[in-house]
């Protein structure tokens, strides 16, 4: 019989996998996430949320120009430093990650974060391998 390390091995802290994972080991189940990249996945990092930053930024061209009805004086024409944007969006991002709640509830349900720098499925066990070298087996 095999002995493995966790009952549920999660390839991705996606939302979809921090649930995931976060679910199972409420139940009591041992569970383990494996990432590569940032907790969060697409949607965090690099889609959803600094898709709607850049929105709001693109709104402020016409609010601007309301402004005026409203009694402010906009001497100058306003104009967008994309690459200052983009500066403050990843310098956002960095302070509010060490706030970000994924880690906190995986930790508060026990579940094992896994740096995964190379994955490979088997028929019934998926190893893991970390960069300590160590491999986590799931069944």
């Amino acid at each position: 019989m095999n002995t493995f390390d966790f009952e549920l091995f999660v390839i991705g802290a996606g939302s979809g996998g921090v649930r995931a994972a976060r679910m199972a080991a409420a139940t009591g189940a041992r569970v383990a996430v494996a990432e590569s990249g940032a907790l969060g996945g697409t949607c965090v990092n690099v889609g959803c949320i600094p898709k709607k930053l850049y929105r709001y930024a693109a709104h402020y061209a016409e609010a601007f120009e309301q402004a005026k009805g409203y009694g402010w004086q906009v001497d100058a024409h306003p104009a967008l430093d994309w690459r200052a944007l983009k500066a403050n969006r990843a310098r956002d991002h960095a302070a509010q990650w060490r706030v970000w709640p994924l880690a906190r509830w995986l930790r508060r349900e026990a579940v094992s974060p896994v740096r995964a720098v190379n994955t490979s499925k088997a028929q019934v066990a998926m190893r893991a391998r970390i960069n300590s070298g160590q491999t986590a087996a799931a069944g």
